[in-house]
């Protein structure tokens, strides 16, 4: 199992496959919507690993907002690093997609990972349901940052692993 699935400790790379997988849904979604034919069956691991994602985002804010212990009503089994991980990859998303001061404030970025995950709870619920397009777009817009943020982070991995070596002077 990987940490993205595990205990939520990644990095926007591992949420990659997630956010494509999702964002290519509401892509076909739309298509079928102005086809005027049934949506395609939503991928339901994909939508339950970006609600995931979304829920370890809200747990940072949390985190980062009451800093006090926890009753255990509230509790979550994820830990805390896994909150802000995914918290930052969120603040990072917003920025890319919506310029530089859309993340700056906690309480505006809490509801709108909110939203998005409103979204995707009603998505899995009613999977059948037209979606307001508005809600769409915000999701796919947030989902298809999240994949190019992800695919430059795994680009540049692999890149690290691919230096050349300096090969030694003969004299």
């Amino acid at each position: 199992m990987s940490l993205t699935v595990s205990r939520g400790l990644t990095d926007a790379g591992r949420w990659t496959a997630v956010a494509t997988t999702v964002a290519e849904h509401l892509d076909a979604m739309r298509q079928a919507s102005r086809r005027r034919i049934a949506a395609p069956r939503p991928p339901k691991g994909a939508i339950e690993a970006a609600r995931r994602f979304f829920r370890y985002v809200l747990e940072g804010i949390y985190l980062d907002q009451m800093p006090a212990p926890r009753s255990t009503a509230a509790a979550h089994l994820s830990p805390p690093m896994a909150g802000f991980s995914n918290l930052a990859i969120a603040v990072n998303v917003m920025r890319s997609a919506k310029g530089p001061d859309s993340a700056n404030d906690l309480g505006t970025l809490e509801k709108q990972i909110t939203s998005l995950l409103q979204t995707l709870d009603h998505l899995q619920a009613k999977p059948s349901e037209k979606l307001p397009e508005n809600d769409l777009t915000l999701l796919s817009t947030f989902l298809r940052e999240l994949q190019r943020q992800g695919e430059i982070e795994r680009d540049a991995a692999v890149a690290s692993h691919e230096r050349p070596r300096p090969r030694p002077i003969a004299f």
